[in-house]
């Protein structure tokens, strides 16, 4: 597995972003244990990006819905309007937000792409680009 871009703490573990040839992928990274990907996306490196995974039904995890991407180099967060969103921060060109809601869908999610400055430079719903 490749260098890890954006790291969230879910804990006792993290999550984090890795893009590869043209695909970005979720992984858990457990205390003890090989960094195991959960989900991934076809993704170009320097655009904007946002996939959805999310677990529905009687899980049994603390952490079911990991909406992630890639970012231009001009975006230094993304945000969205969820309660007890985690995460967001961009960092090598990726991003990751982690919820403990389950069966969230792309209508769910109401995003916004932050510069530096907390100026807004994009924003929407659901997945993107639209073949994502």
């Amino acid at each position: 597995m490749g260098p890890f871009g954006a790291v969230v703490e879910i804990p006792p573990d993290r999550a984090a972003v890795q893009v590869s040839n043209g695909v970005v992928s979720v992984v858990i990274i457990e205390p003890g244990r090989r960094p195991g990907a959960i989900t991934a996306s076809r993704a170009a490196p320097g655009t904007n990006s946002g996939h959805l995974y999310s677990f529905d039904g009687n899980t049994g995890l603390e952490w079911n819905t990991f909406f992630y991407g890639t970012a231009a180099s001009d975006v230094a967060r993304v945000e969205i309007d969820r309660p007890g969103a985690v995460g967001g921060t961009v960092a090598a060109g990726t991003w990751l937000i982690v919820l403990r809601d389950k069966g969230v869908t792309p209508d769910d999610l109401h995003w916004r792409f932050l510069d530096a400055s907390g100026v807004v430079i994009a924003s929407g719903t659901g997945v993107f680009p639209p073949e994502a």
